[in-house]
């Protein structure tokens, strides 16, 4: 029995969603987002099993009666390689700055 989900809240590594009449028994809600490891579900504040569907979307159980959800996405593996490049890319852009730079001199004499 299909019924209806609106997002509430979409934001990077973070979506709510409110079920628009209470879910019904079974019911497994698939999200057309790739499923990654990191992803954690709550559904009326307790937490839910997230599944891979579809090979590669995401299904989150809903127990009857549910009205919310919210899907998040937190990865210590994305967050210290997000560090990581920030630094990598001003060294990029340093050297880059520089070589132009030199570049520049060597035309001028």
């Amino acid at each position: 029995m299909p019924f209806d989900v609106r997002i509430s809240k979409y934001v990077g590594g973070a979506i709510a969603r409110a079920v628009q009449g209470p879910a019904p028994a079974g019911s497994t809600l698939i999200v057309s987002e790739n499923d990654y490891l990191g992803r954690t579900a709550q559904v009326d504040g307790q937490p839910t099993t997230v599944h891979r569907a579809d090979f590669t979307l995401i299904g989150v159980e809903l127990p009857s009666g549910a009205r919310s959800g919210r899907l998040r996405f937190t990865s210590d593996a994305y967050e210290s390689r997000k560090r990581l490049a920030v630094p990598a890319l001003w060294a990029v852009v340093l050297r880059w700055t520089v070589g132009r730079a030199s570049d520049r001199r060597q035309v001028a004499v």
